[in-house]
């Protein structure tokens, strides 16, 4: 038999209620290694058969009773000692678990960038909506994928913006800022939001990281043709007008033929009204909520663009005008008020009558919603190109937080689909694997994380196990004679 993986040096903790079970040190003074002795002879020998290299209070500064009865222990094959801990001495030690050294979350270099270097310079508002929907843990786990693409069918998108550039797959037709007369610059402001260049010290971070970017603008059989090159994430923040057959067939075509996830604006009706495509079976579709401030404050005497909130403004008389559409086709929320992103210097802007010369500009709407969604999905497929449109969805509303029990939020329910995204656990479950049962010769490979419970691996067979971040093994696991078994923390693994 062999088995490989996880003998490297971890820590454990755990909980002693009765003082006397406190076992004694006593240090190799020719080495690091301490010998622990307790009353329990069992306890000691169990002990011995580790390399314990650390062995103290975990919060000795405490003044609260119950925090001084918490210790923590370092050893090599520490999994296997928390298992034995577990299973032999529970009577003796209570809250046994792995500890988990605090780390700093991955924080791009242009990361509220704007703010610092006065680049808004009409509204102090940064990128709350990214750390509402839990963006910087979501790239803790994966930052995207050049390979992985979002189309967008939109207005004129400058293509050489100073976030931009380099970021652009492919314009599938004309690019003429002429061609749209009416708001020209909309689709540069989406664009940022889906994946402007990040962590290149200048302009914003976008959800969408590494991914990349398929433009069309009104041709939507280029939608089709963004499906055929393998694209699986399209982001339509537009109103294709009232519901209609063909329509709806290229909608299914594109999630149920070339497996590709839509994701689309609910609209900025203030109403129930139904918007297409975004109230189409085969959509996701998106509406907004705050994230700026959190319920309750006031500010300058406003009290608006509350945490997952869907109004945006709550004690003016025009707050009506400020809250997007709501209904029974909506699956799910996004940060869509008060959004910063990119922008051509030639858009009039916040009532200005005039080119603003700005090239970031603070923007509301379901259209800037959407973008959101459609970036996460990008990082879900990054971790794991396997994935249905469906699964996506599921995996999306799965893992929304709930916001139906804010009071504002009441007279809303089941009008905003299943709460708000939350990246991390979006991405984070679209690549765990679940494994049971008996497992045959396999390469057996994880975006995030493996979970085993009740494994046995079959006679004469090789397993290799691949995650980025974790396997956890839980219940029975064996590994007959003439088997192996491998595990490996690989930060590139995909999900197969």
């Amino acid at each position: 038999m062999s088995i490989t993986g996880f003998s490297q040096t971890g820590q454990i903790i755990f909980k002693i209620e009765d003082a006397n079970q406190i076992p004694l040190i006593d240090k190799d003074l020719k080495s690091t290694k301490l010998k622990i002795k307790s009353t329990d002879a069992k306890l000691t020998n169990t002990f011995g058969k580790y390399n314990l290299t650390e062995f103290r209070q975990l919060y000795p500064s405490s003044k609260r009773k119950e925090l001084l009865k918490y210790y923590i222990l370092e050893t090599d094959r520490y999994k296997e000692l928390q298992k034995e801990l577990k299973e032999k001495f529970s009577d003796k030690f209570s809250k046994i678990y792995e500890f988990k050294e605090p780390k700093t979350l991955y924080i791009p270099n242009d990361y509220g960038y704007c703010i610092i270097n006065g680049c808004d310079s009409l509204r102090n508002v940064g990128l709350t909506y990214l750390e509402l929907i839990h963006a910087p843990q979501a790239w803790e786990i994966t930052q995207g994928n050049p390979n992985v693409i979002i189309g967008m069918i939109d207005n004129h998108v400058l293509v050489d913006h100073e976030d931009l550039a380099g970021k652009i797959y492919k314009v599938y037709d004309e690019n003429l800022r002429s061609s749209f007369p009416l708001n020209p610059d909309h689709g540069t402001l989406v664009a940022g939001i889906l994946a402007a260049n990040t962590n290149n010290n200048k302009g914003i971070s976008s959800i969408g990281f590494n991914c990349r970017i398929a433009k069309t603008s009104i041709n939507k059989n280029d939608l089709l043709l963004m499906a055929q090159e393998g694209i699986k994430v399209i982001n339509i923040s537009q109103d294709w007008g009232p519901a209609n057959e063909a329509d709806s067939l290229l909608l299914a075509e594109l999630t149920d033929d070339y497996k590709v996830t839509v994701v689309a604006s609910a609209g900025n009706t203030n109403s129930t009204k139904y918007t297409y495509p975004a109230s189409y079976e085969n959509v996701i579709s998106v509406t907004s909520v705050g994230h700026e401030f959190t319920c309750g404050t006031t500010c300058n005497g406003r009290q608006f663009n509350w945490k997952d909130c869907h109004k945006k403004y709550l004690n003016i008389p025009e707050n009506a005008i400020f809250t997007h559409t709501h209904n029974d086709k909506v699956d799910i929320c996004a940060p869509g008020y008060n959004i910063l992103t990119t922008c051509n210097p030639a858009t009039y802007i916040n009532g200005l009558k005039e080119p603003s010369g700005q090239i970031y500009s603070v923007e509301d709407g379901t259209s800037f919603a959407s973008p959101i969604i459609a970036g996460v999905c990008a990082l879900m497929y990054s971790i794991n190109p396997g994935l249905s449109p469906r699964e996506v969805k599921i995996i999306l509303q799965k893992t929304a937080a709930n916001i139906y029990a804010i009071p504002e939020n009441a007279e809303y329910i089941g009008l905003l689909g299943t709460g708000r995204v939350d990246a991390y656990q979006a991405v984070k479950e679209a690549g765990t694997i679940w494994l049971t049962g008996t497992q045959y010769s396999k390469i057996i490979s994880a975006g995030y994380g493996l979970n085993l419970n009740n494994v046995t691996i079959s006679k004469n067979s090789n397993v290799l196990l691949k995650a980025r971040k974790v396997v956890e093994i839980s219940g029975t696991f064996e590994v007959p004679a003439g088997s192996t078994f491998e595990i490996k923390i690989d930060p590139l693994a995909v999900t197969i």
